[in-house]
């Protein structure tokens, strides 16, 4: 049985982080689409963080997970930029506040990212985020909250009656 590879932390996770590029060093320009890396997670927040290349882009926020495809390198980061228009999809439905609870979802993310020879492009390619799993809204206080309110009876002393909780002051 095969050891698995140990994680990388990241301070943050991009293509070129995980394809392990150094500074303005681009990938070659691929002669047909390649699959890069996997990466999965759990988005819990979205920053518009402007950049010189878009001024709206997100910055997300979580626990992500990648496993590059060349040598199965895994790598960890909380904090998550892909290429777009994926970054701005996810990062627009995680910041959708619910209209009833306030409350901001979680999503759960799990995308194969690739590139592709594009004559388009100065770089010669674009990358391409195709989902693996659908993308997930979960509401993880919601859950914590309906576990615990069924314990409640167990943690917290019964309430004092109505008429005597209102003569303390």
């Amino acid at each position: 049985m095969s050891t698995p590879n140990p994680v990388v932390a990241l301070k943050k996770m991009t293509t070129a982080e995980v394809m392990g590029l150094k500074g303005k060093e681009k990938l070659p320009a691929p002669e047909k689409t390649e699959t890069l890396f996997i990466v999965m997670g759990v988005v819990t927040q979205a920053i518009i963080k402007p950049t010189q290349y878009n001024e709206g882009q997100f910055v997300l926020y979580g626990r992500f997970e990648a496993i590059r495809a060349r040598d199965g390198v895994r790598f960890s980061s909380d904090t998550l930029y892909l290429p777009e228009p994926m970054q701005t999809r996810i990062g627009e439905a995680v910041n959708k506040v619910n209209p009833v609870t306030g409350e901001v979802p979680t999503l759960e993310v799990a995308l194969k990212v690739s590139y592709t020879p594009s004559t388009k492009s100065a770089m010669g390619y674009t990358y391409l985020a195709e989902q693996v799993l659908d993308i997930t809204e979960q509401d993880r206080l919601s859950q914590v909250r309906t576990r615990v309110n069924a314990m409640l009876t167990n943690l917290l002393p019964a309430p004092a009656p109505a008429a005597a909780a209102s003569k303390v002051k």
